[in-house]
């Protein structure tokens, strides 16, 4: 399983599609879910799939990154924290 962190750097994640994974990868956008049980085989097809696909793979790239950048940086947490609390204030 993959940090937000990696996400940052640009990094498609495989992943199980399971917890709250899948608030932080978006299958076939930022990266790959697996439904379990899955096997090596499955794994290892959905990373050969991403080796053979340098385009795809180039998009899950760019998208990981602005995913982590728009949704989990401190600034956007900053953001929405700061957006909660004038909305409290206010009403």
């Amino acid at each position: 399983t993959r940090r937000s962190s990696d996400l940052y750097f640009g990094c498609p994640c495989i992943s199980v599609d399971d917890f709250a994974i899948p608030e932080l990868v978006e299958d076939n956008i930022t990266g790959v879910l697996l439904k379990r049980p899955f096997t090596p085989e499955q794994l290892a097809d959905r990373m050969t799939s991403l080796l053979c696909a340098p385009d795809k793979y180039l998009r899950m790239r760019q998208a990981a990154r602005k995913r982590s950048v728009e949704g989990f940086s401190w600034y956007q947490v900053g953001n929405e924290i700061g957006s909660e609390i004038r909305r409290r204030l206010e009403a």
